[in-house]
């Protein structure tokens, strides 16, 4: 017993130790970062619930309408994409250089997505960018080949300090793959809309992603931002 006992005492020391590298994961089970992400998945799913609901029952509320604008799931993927924005631009606190500037490029990105749910900034700019000065429809993904180029820079130099404070590089990559596979789908949707039964469920799965990505990466920066305070704390 007394072994089992000392066993117990020596992890929760080397829990508490900030010169022990802490789990990848860094979202242990009673964890304030843990919390905050199951808290965002169940006001997901509600949200997700009502639309099936006003869908089911006919009543085709503005309010619960997943493919809606400024209604309740516009304005949680707004709070969403702002709290991945806000913990990125926290992170940005700590560091110099070509750090910071990565931090806040990742911020700035979900600063932009936040806003666009209330405020349809996108459509308005493909709208702008994919013409030329006379008029002319233009190949607009070549106005956006250098943006996509420092975002996936400004996203290698933030996995890189995920990974130093003890984050979870692969959380990371699954919330971004998550909010990829939503614009992939977002892009199906164009192709399908004259068909309900297909639709619904990719308009459902697309929202879901969405919705879990943001979660995720909220989970994963909160808990690193958590680590640094408890290191600076320790130091």
């Amino acid at each position: 017993m007394s072994d089992a006992w000392s066993v117990v005492m020596a992890e929760s020391a080397a829990r508490n130790d900030p010169t022990v590298p802490r789990r990848r994961l860094a979202l242990e089970g009673r964890s304030p970062a843990l919390r905050a992400v199951v808290l965002i998945l169940a006001v997901d799913t509600v949200v997700i619930v009502l639309h099936v609901l006003n869908r089911i029952t006919g009543l085709d509320k503005r309010l619960f309408d997943l493919d809606g604008e400024q209604n309740l799931p516009t304005w949680v993927s707004s709070t969403q994409f702002f709290g991945v924005a806000l913990c990125a631009a926290l992170l940005s606190v700590w560091v110099t250089g070509r750090q910071r500037l990565a931090w806040r490029v990742f911020a700035g990105i979900f600063l932009f997505l936040s806003l666009d749910e209330l405020a349809l900034l996108h459509e308005e700019l493909v709208d702008r960018v994919s013409r030329t000065p006379s008029g002319d429809a233009a190949f607009w993904p070549l106005f956006y080949l250098p943006l996509g180029l420092g975002v996936l820079l400004a996203v290698a130099v933030v996995l890189g300090e995920v990974r130093r404070f003890g984050g979870s590089v692969a959380l990371v990559a699954a919330g971004l793959t998550l909010l990829g596979g939503a614009l992939v789908l977002d892009a199906v949707a164009t192709k399908i809309v004259d068909e309900p039964l297909l639709f619904e469920p990719e308009l459902v799965l697309e929202e879901g992603f969405e919705f879990l990505g943001t979660a995720v990466l909220i989970g994963v920066l909160l808990a690193v931002l958590l680590n640094r305070l408890e290191r600076q704390r320790s130091a």
